[in-house]
């Protein structure tokens, strides 16, 4: 296939293979596979449209985004599979609709042209009568139904070219569409009347596992209503790049105590100087960070909050809006008076059973900065003293009342029951438990807080820290008797009143939990609320079962020992929490995994597992089934084992907060079912993600499925020795961008560190991949060659500890067992030395199954005509890389080489890097550099460095230039600026230093250089 593209001259100084618009910090790789976003870079001449034989060079230009630049080719699709559509000529009429990812397109700017991907068809006349309309949309999947054009735009209208047997069909716009970037395209292509054919074309298409595209034909009129389909025709667009002024992405607001933290992603194709933080619609500050803490907040109040990133033109439309309460601590009760040894308390045990009660009031709260209603997640009583033994079946009980003390008990009726403990073993200073059903106070009554224990086996002391209020404690107590229960005076009892109220410390939850999100209950229900009320069977977080780890959340009847339910007790039993998804996506997907068998079927169900997504105002109560659409068609039942769900979400979630509810419903029939257990609740945003949670340095992922050739493959991780408490992966097929060859399944991970883990995958790809090569933090690719441990299903490697510690990992597997991932060049150099000799220099990230190199030359930038100047210069097969220099003495004045170099693979595979241009003037003169055709920067050489390195850039004219140095945190270390009068190529030094003279550490840093009105950003690593 003839591809034309923009010719890349790479001229003198440093080639470097790069992405030049990296985003700072993101991770967002470019779409085609050629060339890497990392620690390499390019010099670049554009000379047009002219035919260039490798796509890696129309993979690059999609790096520069520059206005008044050249287009750039985006392909999107390389599948072989054939059919009529997108223009079928087999009916009169034809419609055809289809979407393409912005992730595949990955650039915005003017659109000028579109072609589709012939692959037969000896008819060679025009297609007429066809009109091509684009449009922006939030949208990724297709439904069957009728397509509008509302929101379309006509981009072309009359006969589409046809004008071979095969290749690109290709048309130009009247107009170009001005794409964004950010949304999806949608393509829609109306074919009217034509008299059908028999030797009509047929076109390429890709396949999916969504239904991207919908079509039909008819022979009387033009279809509206259309059928969906998996078939995506391959495409080609020629961009215009733009300037591009993205807001910040993922804003995101974390609440604390009298402060929220905010964090945000750098945006989308553009590095701005700084960012606006704008509070409730005001500016805040302007930090060039991507994190900021506000302590100028107030607890319990609701504020909101928007980013502005600010370039040197213009500042960007804001980010998405977060929401933020700030949670609050709050003490209730100060001074250092304490409770008497033999004085009742909460852990007082000079009675071997105790229970006492006591107020706290609204006025207290309010007056401590708290409005409700809100949610109770801790309390905590202050001990002075602990006790010797630990308190049996220790429960904490809480109630709305008007009741301003105890003068009375408080009794029974609506006590919830918030914490329970079996052994609970006070501790000396504040003493906090997390209650397991969080109490969620009305903002309007009093608060009662009872505790209670059980007969001890032997009395002791236990004091705590309190102050005097009349009628502040009022206790029951007995050395025969459990009194957990007893809410009156007993004359046998020793019962009583006393004005030593305790101390209370109360915490109080955040509001939302941000996607995506997983939670396996290990730590407790967390910031899900428990809604049991006085149902027998409840909702408990526990050990009685679990699919991973120690912990889940289940049905119970005994407080949470055991998984199981008193069937003759009907009841109904909530939890929930509030969730807030990110603005940024469309797509999320609830997974969790749950067993519970029910009693009915169809619409007489009766005992069931159910989900809901509801708006946050609805609040579940106990007792009472929602009157909301379950997730779930007809409800959970029939499964005594462990089964996993994967349930799609509505698709206008983004930017809103939702409250996802789980329920259990009884009807105390008296038939014995499995009751319900849940864990492992996850959302990611997502069908190709997944999430799971890290405990004691191990974890497991079961990886979403991948679609190779037709056959769904399940893929999964086991990792040990890995640092952090969640681990995340996104699965896919030759979908990560990087400059290996022949990559097949690739797999994209995150965690807190990687550093020293220990993977084993099954990948179940059928063979034994000869290679697999890992990246970290978009650093040098590494090969590690097929062990004896590998076998056609499996595989496992160990990331050393000594590598660089970054929380993303890349993981490509070879396409086929036949074909290995090839050498990775990290640099590519041609300089020449005074008059003496040019010096070749090449260095490779990593290397495996290659023979040598050779190094060619010509005095043209045809590679055709260019011969070999070295012998077989012989690999080094490092996995770790190897640095190569070879000297080329041959030269004549007045002349201009280029220079190749040639890598042979064992497996007969090879390719070739360059050209590089070096201008030799008269012998007794000095060298002439060529004049760059446009201004860019060049990337870093050595890189990864140890000590310094050299920042190389191209200047088309004279300029000043000004590179700032930033660490992964958008924290500005260093300024290095230098003014040059003439073009040409440049360098400046970097000593691996802050401003400060201190030396950095090792790690990633970002460089962001500023020429003029340009702005470019580029990646380093540091490595000691």
């Amino acid at each position: 296939m003839n591809k034309k593209c923009l010719i890349l001259s790479f001229v003198a100084a440093t080639f470097i293979i790069a992405n030049l618009f990296a985003a700072v910090g993101s991770g967002e790789r470019p779409v085609d596979g050629a060339l890497q976003d990392a620690d390499y870079s390019i010099s670049y001449s554009w000379t047009g449209d002219a035919a260039l034989g490798s796509a890696e060079a129309c993979d690059a230009a999609q790096n520069l985004i520059r206005e008044g630049s050249d287009p750039v080719e985006v392909i999107i699709g390389s599948g072989t599979g054939t059919q009529e559509f997108p223009l079928h000529r087999h009916y009169n009429y034809s419609s055809h609709e289809a979407i393409y990812l912005a992730s595949e397109i990955g650039m915005n700017g003017n659109i000028s042209s579109l072609a589709y991907d012939k692959a037969s068809g000896s008819n060679a006349s025009p297609i007429e009568a066809t009109s091509i309309y684009m449009k922006h949309t939030t949208a990724s999947i297709f439904d069957n139904g009728d397509y509008s054009l509302d929101g379309y735009t006509l981009v072309y209208s009359g006969a589409f070219p046809n004008t071979g047997r095969s290749g690109w069909m290709e048309v130009d716009f009247s107009e170009p569409f001005a794409y964004n970037g950010v949304d999806n395209l949608s393509i829609l292509v109306i074919k009217g009347n034509q008299i059908p054919i028999t030797d009509n074309p047929v076109w390429r298409y890709s396949t999916f596992t969504e239904y991207r595209a919908r079509q039909k034909v008819n022979n009387y009129s033009q279809p509206i209503e259309l059928s969906r389909s998996s078939c995506l025709p391959n495409l080609r667009l020629k961009i215009y790049p733009v300037a591009v002024y993205n807001p910040p992405k993922n804003l995101s607001a974390i609440p604390g105590n009298q402060s929220v933290i905010l964090n945000w992603e750098v945006p989308n194709l553009s590095v701005p100087d700084s960012y606006k933080i704008f509070r409730d619609g005001v500016f805040l500050i302007s930090v060039t960070g991507f994190s900021y803490q506000d302590d100028a907040v107030s607890n319990d109040t609701q504020y909101s909050y928007y980013v502005v990133a600010v370039y040197p033109e213009t500042d960007s439309e804001p980010s998405n809006t977060v929401i933020a309460t700030p949670n609050v601590i709050v003490f209730l009760g100060s001074g250092i008076q304490t409770t008497a040894a033999n004085e009742a308390s909460p852990v007082n045990t000079s009675y071997k059973s105790s229970h006492g009660q006591s107020v706290y009031t609204k006025s207290e709260l309010n007056t401590a900065g708290i409005i409700g209603p809100i949610y109770i997640t801790q309390i905590g009583f202050k001990v002075a003293l602990a006790p010797t033994s630990n308190l049996p079946n220790f429960i904490v009980r809480m109630k709305h009342t008007s009741a301003t003390n105890v003068s009375s008990w408080q009794n029974a009726t609506g006590l919830q029951t918030v914490y329970s403990n079996p052994s609970y073993a006070p501790q000396t200073g504040w003493d906090m438990i997390i209650l397991s059903s969080p109490f969620l106070w009305n903002g309007h009554n009093n608060i009662v807080v009872d505790t209670a224990f059980g007969l001890l086996g032997n009395t002791g002391e236990g004091k705590v820290y309190c102050h005097s209020i009349d009628n502040g404690y009022r206790y029951t107590r007995n050395n025969t008797n459990n009194q957990t229960n007893v809410f009156l005076y007993n004359v046998n009892n020793n019962t009583g009143i006393n004005r030593h109220r305790p101390h209370l410390k109360l915490v109080f939850r955040p509001l939302l939990i941000p996607v995506p999100f997983v939670e396996g209950f290990e730590s407790g229900a967390a910031d899900w609320i428990l809604v049991n009320g006085n149902q027998v069977n409840k909702w408990q977080v526990g050990e009685a079962d679990h699919y991973t780890g120690t912990k889940s959340i289940y049905i119970s009847d005994d407080g949470g020992t055991n998984n199981s339910y008193d069937v003759n007790q009907a009841s109904i039993s909530h939890f929930f929490s509030n969730i807030s998804f990110p603005s940024s996506e469309e797509d999320f997907y609830l997974r969790f995994t749950w067993k519970a068998n029910g009693e009915g079927v169809e619409a007489n169900i009766s005992d069931y597992l159910q989900v809901y997504l509801t708006e946050t105002t609805i609040t579940p109560l106990a007792g009472t089934e929602l009157s909301a659409t379950g997730l779930v068609d007809g409800a959970l039942l029939s499964s005594g084992a462990w089964q996993n769900i994967s349930i799609p979400l509505p698709a206008d979630l983004a930017g809103s907060s939702k409250r996802l509810i789980f329920s259990w419903k009884n009807n105390g029939s008296g038939v014995v079912q499995a009751p319900a257990a849940i864990d492992n609740i996850r959302i990611v945003q997502a069908q190709q993600q997944e999430i799971a949670i890290v405990i004691g340095g191990e974890s497991g992922i079961e990886l979403p499925p991948v679609t190779i050739g037709g056959e769904t493959i399940n893929s999964s991780i086991t990792f040990t020795d890995l640092t952090g408490s969640t681990v995340s992966c996104q699965a896919g097929y030759a979908s990560v961008e990087s400059p290996l060859g022949n990559a097949g399944l690739d797999l994209v991970l995150s965690a807190d560190s990687f550093a020293g883990a220990t993977l084993t995958i099954n990948h179940n790809l059928g063979f034994i991949p000869p290679t697999i090569a890992y990246s970290l933090g978009a650093g040098a690719w590494n090969i590690i060659s097929a062990s004896d441990t590998w076998t056609a299903f499996q595989a496992n490697f160990t990331i050393s500890a000594s590598k660089q510690d970054s929380g993303e990992l890349i993981i490509v597997f070879s396409k086929s067992e036949e074909g290995t991932l090839p050498v990775t060049l990290a640099s590519f150099t041609a300089v020449l030395h005074g008059h003496s000799y040019v010096s070749v220099d090449w260095a490779t990230a990593s290397e495996t199954g290659v023979m040598g190199y050779y190094v060619l030359r010509s005095d043209s930038a045809d590679l055709a005509e260019a011969e070999a100047i070295s012998g077989l210069i012989t690999a080094a097969n490092s996995a770790e890389g190897a640095i190569y220099n070879f000297r080329d003495k041959k030269l004549c004045s007045n002349s201009t080489y280029y220079y190749w170099l040639n890598n042979l693979d064992f497996s007969g595979a090879e390719g070739y890097n360059g050209p590089l241009a070096v201008h030799i003037d008269d012998l007794g003169g000095d060298a002439q550099g060529l004049v760059p055709a446009i201004t860019a920067v060049l990337g870093n050489y050595p890189n990864p460095f140890n000590c310094a390195t050299h920042l190389h850039y191209a200047l088309a004219k004279a300029a000043e230039v000004k590179v700032q140095i930033y660490n992964s945190r958008g924290q500005l270390l260093r300024t290095i600026s230098g003014q040059h009068d003439l073009p040409g190529y440049y360098k400046l030094i970097f000593d691996g230093k802050d401003s400060s003279g201190r030396e950095l550490s090792s790690g990633v840093y970002i460089y962001r250089t500023q020429i003029g009105k340009d702005s470019f950003a580029n990646r380093m690593l540091l490595l000691k």
